[in-house]
């Protein structure tokens, strides 16, 4: 399963912090906002990473990811690690997760949780609860592994000055 999770998105934090150190003489960060759609249709609930690419033969961090979430429009602005708004000026790795839950772990967990209510373990009003979830879950929208975690094959470049507009459309199917 190749869906971004809580803790290697900490993992990760923990590790671009130690790595980047600390100081005022860091990259150039610029403003970044946009719009992921997935299927032509504005996406909700999103999570959007973007790693700065270290280019061949830069032996040093090239500066903090930044990450950015999708609102009911499928809107979202980037933030860096630090607490700034922006990204990174240059060449980026974009991920993508829904949530940073993974759909199968989350389905396998309301299945026994269906189970063990239907058993009469715990209160039996909650069948109705925990099937709503599942089928919730089942409608989701996916996003395809090519769009996630380090097997994305999406990119980026962020330019000095503001970054507007700079949107996605990804796509459900097969790749074209």
């Amino acid at each position: 399963m190749k869906t971004l999770n809580l803790c290697f998105l900490i993992l990760l934090a923990s590790l671009m912090t130690f790595l980047t150190g600390c100081g005022s003489g860091g990259p150039v960060l610029a403003p970044v906002t946009g719009t992921v759609k997935l299927d032509g249709e504005p996406i909700a609930g999103v999570e959007l990473i973007f790693e700065p690419v270290q280019k061949e033969g830069e032996s040093a961090v090239v500066g903090p990811f930044s990450i950015g979430s999708t609102n009911e429009s499928g809107e979202y602005k980037m933030i860096a690690r630090n607490g700034q708004y922006g990204a990174v000026v240059g060449e980026h790795r974009v991920s993508f997760s829904i949530g940073g839950v993974d759909p199968e772990e989350m389905m396998d967990e309301l299945k026994q949780q269906l189970q063990a209510a239907k058993a009469g373990e715990g209160d039996p009003a909650n069948v109705a609860g925990i099937q709503a979830k599942i089928e919730k879950l089942q409608n989701q929208k996916q996003l395809p592994d090519r769009y996630q975690g380090e097997d994305s094959i999406i990119t980026a470049n962020v330019k000095p000055g503001d970054n507007k507009n700079l949107d996605f459309n990804l796509e459900s199917g097969p790749q074209k």
